[in-house]
């Protein structure tokens, strides 16, 4: 590996520390006593509480779909109209 390779990936994984840093910061700033009373009673019985996991790990799970096709089309479909902002 030479000089610049490293630098580039020192460099990478700064950033992306820097940026899990400011995320659970951010997180910390959000997650206070409103949030907590909404997440309590969403959980309150066992119905409710398998139906708000169904749903949330529904809507993770489709961000996370979208999320790939979208690199996927920009990886292999340089030539579009559409331009790829990754």
């Amino acid at each position: 590996m030479d000089t610049t390779a490293a630098v580039k990936l020192l460099g990478g994984l700064g950033l992306f520390l820097l940026g899990i840093h400011h995320l659970t910061e951010g997180l910390k700033g959000f997650s206070g006593d409103s949030l907590r009373r909404a997440l309590q009673r969403l959980v309150a019985g066992r119905f409710s509480a398998v139906i708000s996991g169904a749903l949330f790990t529904a809507v993770i799970q489709s961000s996370s779909a979208a999320t790939d096709h979208g690199v996927t089309h920009c990886v292999h479909d340089q030539g579009t109209s559409v331009p790829c902002l990754i």
